[in-house]
């Protein structure tokens, strides 16, 4: 059946999520609308998920007041169909939405399947479908008023294009903000939240005093506490700490914020940033910890690279090989002439030059030569 180009769906709180196998048009009957105030912000939210050959995406880019404009992308951790690439956009996109704590949403996708399932001219029968469906409807309740457009590919062309980076793998965003899902947002969701709330760390005492007063025993660090909550806020089970001329920044405990740093340096999306660099871009990117500064140095200050270049023309010695070692964090460089790149050639370079001088690397770099892949190196 063919649907008008700009068929709308309004949804508000108090409607029920669907435990049946199957979902028809009877079982998601639009409610009546409920009463808002015009002097709410509307915000709106665009779209779009990918999928191809290289990988799977979504783009979204929010508005919001006073011409707030973000641009985001998801780059998603296993391949998925198209249609599941369109849920897990709209998803990300009210996420993004409820984090800036928008009361008012209008989102636009041009995914003619996503909009009639959720207004129910479509009968979704897969079991995903179904969960992508119930997850959609729960979090719409979340908002005072909550609409999906439908619209023309051509209108949404933006978020088409920065799905399409998203699902390419390609990192060079500039200012763009950049999430990697490591697998779909309606597995296993319980469990990782109590697996991150049964974590203690250095929110727990901040955390404890915003949302119930209650402060250590002792009085030196009931006043520390006091004084450090005065720079944070608490929404819900998440933490933020205020900033003078950036966003809200979302803090993390030691696991998420281990495997943040990680991701950002060296994962799918990394860049091999310097210290101060890293830290630049996780601020950049909205997160914070107390200890983000020294475990960025930490990480980078100890990878290295190796490489033998040559042969060149020969010099003094028969020399035409040249030994070349660099710590990525202080852009050192060592560098040796050698007759023959043998393995203890190469050995003895790499504990003179390296070792003896900044101890073992955390993580060596090397195009895995045979002189490189050897029992003793």
């Amino acid at each position: 059946m063919d649907q008008p180009s700009n068929a709308e769906l309004i949804i508000t709180p108090g409607e029920q999520e669907q435990e049946e196998t199957h979902l028809n048009k009877d079982e998601l009957k639009e409610p009546e609308r409920g009463s808002q105030s015009d002097k709410e912000p509307l915000w709106k939210l665009y779209v779009n998920g990918s999928s191809n050959k290289l990988g799977s995406g979504a783009g979204l880019i929010l508005t919001g007041l006073e011409n707030f404009v973000m641009d985001y992308v998801v780059r998603f951790g296993s391949h998925t169909s198209k249609n599941k690439a369109e849920y897990e956009a709209l998803i990300a996109g009210i996420n993004l939405a409820i984090q800036t704590r928008a009361q008012r949403l209008k989102a636009y996708c041009d995914s003619q399947l996503v909009v009639n399932q959720i207004q129910g001219t479509y009968e979704a029968r897969d079991e995903r479908m179904i969960k992508y469906l119930a997850k959609v409807r729960r979090m719409a309740d979340k908002f005072r008023s909550f609409k999906v457009v439908k619209i023309p590919r051509m209108e949404n062309t933006k978020a088409d294009v920065l799905s399409k980076l998203a699902a390419s793998g390609y990192t060079a965003l500039g200012s763009i903000c950049m999430e990697f899902l490591k697998k779909s947002s309606i597995e296993n969701e319980i469990v990782e939240i109590m697996q991150v709330d049964d974590e203690p760390c250095w929110m727990d005492e901040i955390m404890n005093y915003l949302r119930e007063g209650k402060l250590p025993e002792e009085k030196k660090e009931a006043r520390k506490v006091i004084q450090r909550a005065t720079r944070f806020s608490l929404d819900g089970e998440n933490l933020y700490k205020r900033s003078y001329t950036l966003p809200y920044m979302k803090c993390l405990r030691p696991s998420d914020a281990s495997y943040a740093l990680q991701e950002t340096h060296e994962g799918i999306c990394g860049e091999h940033l310097g210290g101060k660099a890293l830290t630049i871009k996780m601020l950049l990117r909205g997160l914070y910890w107390p200890t983000l500064m020294q475990d960025a140095l930490d990480l980078v200050k100890r990878l290295w690279g190796m490489d033998i270049l040559g042969p060149f023309p020969p010099a003094s010695g028969g020399r035409e090989f040249v030994v070349v070692a660099i710590e990525y964090f202080t852009k050192w460089v060592g560098d040796e002439l050698l007759a023959k790149i043998t393995e203890q050639n190469i050995h003895t370079f790499f504990w003179k030059l390296v070792i003896c001088k900044f101890g073992i690397p955390r993580v060596l770099i090397t195009d895995n030569g045979k002189q490189f892949g050897n029992r003793s190196f």
